[in-house]
């Protein structure tokens, strides 16, 4: 047996959390289909944003 102790990081590590509004853990079917439905309908309405511009934004 070693008499090595265990090592690890100083800090406890978790992963964010989504907010309720978007988790689809916590939708039923009939709410996730509502949500595809509204993003689809902004699609055509042409709601969207450029993928490379929004992600290089610094408000995160």
């Amino acid at each position: 047996m070693s008499d090595k102790k265990e090592q690890g990081i100083p800090f406890r590590v978790t992963l964010p959390q989504a907010p309720d509004a978007i988790n689809a853990d916590l939708m039923t079917t009939a709410e996730i289909h509502t949500k595809l439905q509204e993003g689809f309908e902004d699609i055509e309405a042409g709601r969207v944003q450029d993928a490379k511009a929004a992600f290089s934004r610094e408000t995160f």
